[in-house]
């Protein structure tokens, strides 16, 4: 399992206080893949942003 840095720990604190997604439920998710296929030409760009915005 991935560990969460001090960084992340703190930009994603307020999701991890929701029930049922606390820190091993945000780890998961940091350690996941998606695939994303058949989306055309505007959910194309659409995933670009949103692969984009999980990097920061």
């Amino acid at each position: 399992m991935v560990n969460l840095t001090p960084t992340e720990l703190e930009r994603y604190r307020r999701q991890m206080m929701l029930p049922n997604f606390g820190e091993l439920a945000q780890k998961r998710l940091k350690s996941a893949t998606v695939l994303v296929t058949g989306v055309g030409g505007l959910g194309g760009t659409a995933a670009l942003y949103l692969m984009v915005s999980a990097m920061w």
